[in-house]
């Protein structure tokens, strides 16, 4: 038996006190992972991945007249520096994005309602007007910002398409870099809302398959359990597939 040495519960194996510190007694914020980091790996860091700077820059939208804060790390081997563009606003971002007609618009509307109905939302033929579209949570947007920002050397992205058979997948997260993904799963991944959990289901599972047969790592974690010291731990592990969460 092993105790936890925060709430005195016990546990038959170390790994289920791990989880149960992990969900229940860690948060470690960005000030306090900053101090614990000797000044030997915060300056080797920052020579790598630069130091944060921030400046009041106007909206990037230029029908805005609104300012914001343009946040970027600078001075690193590894950094590009300031974007081109900074917006105040989500809305302002998307509507500096390739415009649609209002007649397009309604379509996609129309079928995004009938794939929820039928429970097929995950089929990318509503979406195939323009490739460039990718639907996304706010939270999946969180996590992705965060591994940009903690793990820029994997070199995150998003979407894209894979295949298994038939079936085909976006991915909330990827490296290809370190081959490795990770899924942002939200309460349609375990409740049936509109008839469509077993379609969900059936696609998390071929994504998990996909992943062995081509040698990729993957961790799920689901919404309300996430954590980036938690996930950061998952994807620095040498485990193939993790689940965070109480749902799986």
């Amino acid at each position: 038996m092993v105790t936890c040495q925060y709430c005195g519960l016990e546990f038959e194996k170390f790994q289920q006190k791990s989880n149960h510190i992990r969900w229940n007694h860690l948060n470690i914020n960005r000030q306090a992972f900053k101090e614990k980091m000797s000044k030997s790996s915060l300056d080797k860091y920052e020579k790598i991945y630069g130091v944060w700077v921030e400046e009041e820059v106007k909206c990037s939208n230029i029908k805005c007249i609104n300012k914001t804060i343009a946040r970027y790390k600078s001075n690193g081997s590894k950094t590009s520096g300031k974007k081109e563009n900074y917006y105040c606003s989500v809305e302002c971002s998307h509507y500096s994005q390739p415009t649609i007609s209002k007649e397009t618009r309604e379509k996609i509307s129309e079928k995004i309602k009938d794939a929820w109905n039928r429970g097929v939302y995950n089929d990318s033929s509503f979406n195939s007007h323009n490739n460039n579209y990718y639907f996304t949570s706010k939270g999946e947007r969180k996590m992705l910002s965060d591994l940009k920002e903690f793990l820029p050397d994997y070199d995150w992205t998003s979407g894209g398409r894979i295949f298994l058979g038939k079936m085909q997948f976006s991915r909330d997260a990827y490296s290809n870099k370190h081959k490795i993904c990770v899924e942002y799963d939200g309460v349609w991944h375990f409740k049936d809302i509109k008839g469509q959990l077993l379609e969900k289901q059936k696609k998390d599972k071929g994504l998990e398959q996909w992943c062995v047969e081509n040698n990729y790592r993957l961790v799920r974690i689901e919404e309300g359990h996430y954590n980036f010291e938690i996930l950061k731990e998952a994807i620095l592990s040498n485990e193939q597939i993790i689940k965070i969460g109480k749902s799986y």
